[in-house]
């Protein structure tokens, strides 16, 4: 499944404070029967998330509140390493 995201974090070579970067990424989600694998995010030939899954059967956040804030987490880390490392996250093969 490819996603199309934009991330606009300041990137080193902009003067302007803000730019915008497009960068399509890959989600790979391996689950076992069982509830319990692995998701990983990539951005062309950089890996922004790979977090492991335990118990995905069952909502294992105890508020709304707490899955949502999981969620930003990974995404500003995520943006975060595209950032620093824009020439790895463009895919240009």
């Amino acid at each position: 499944m490819l996603l199309c995201s934009v991330i606009a974090p300041p990137l080193p070579s902009s003067n302007a404070g803000w730019s915008a970067l497009l960068v399509f990424t890959a989600t790979v989600l391996d689950m076992s029967h069982e509830g319990f694998g692995r998701a990983i995010v990539l951005a062309g030939r950089l890996v922004v998330v790979a977090d492991v899954l335990r118990d995905a059967q069952r909502f294992g956040f105890p508020t709304v509140e707490k899955l949502t804030a999981k969620g930003q987490t990974l995404v500003d880390k995520g943006a975060k390493l595209v950032a620093q490392y824009p020439e790895v996250a463009r895919d240009d093969s």
